[in-house]
């Protein structure tokens, strides 16, 4: 583990890509994979100027690419302005503790009313935010699925059963 913290992570991902894909060089799998260095690296920095120090000293490094687009998400959401604070609620729900606490405050980001639920269309908007990739057309069963109870709306620890399966501690 510490030599992931001694080593940048640009290095760390062409290492690891050089290894485990030998067929190609890291170079030209990380622009496969991502479409170029740059992006690894504006993603990275995002991740690092927004989060909170004891944040970004328990996120595995691995983990920086998908809290890169976490917050480049939420920063360019057009439905509600959400601040730093509000960004490091949700990563540190979603990657540091999964606490209930933590998790509260990641639900009320998204529920700036305080209502205690998410229906439908606030659901559709909050998964991509979260980093979750989900075809549009799978959307709808995956909110069934989450509504464990039925009751067409998300409270909170079916939010929370959520990201934990999303994101498992490791």
């Amino acid at each position: 583990m510490l030599l992931l913290h001694s080593l940048n992570i640009s290095h760390f991902l062409i290492v690891f890509f050089f290894f485990f894909f030998k067929q190609k060089t890291a170079y030209e799998m990380l622009r496969s994979l991502v479409g170029s260095e740059m992006c690894i690296r504006d993603r990275i920095w995002t991740s690092m100027s927004v989060l909170d120090f004891s944040v970004k000293l328990r996120i595995s490094p691995v983990k920086l690419r998908k809290v890169g687009a976490i917050i480049k998400n939420m920063q360019t959401f057009s439905g509600i302005t959400f601040t730093d604070d509000n960004i490091n609620d949700v990563v540190r729900a979603l990657f540091v503790d999964q606490s209930d606490d933590n998790m509260l405050k990641a639900f009320s980001v998204f529920d700036p009313e305080g209502t205690g639920v998410l229906d439908g269309n606030s659901f559709k908007e909050v998964l991509p935010l979260l980093g979750e990739k989900v075809p549009p057309e799978e959307i709808d069963a995956l909110f069934d699925e989450v509504d464990a109870d039925g009751s067409g709306q998300i409270e909170i620890d079916e939010f929370t059963v959520m990201i934990k399966r999303m994101n498992p501690p490791e």
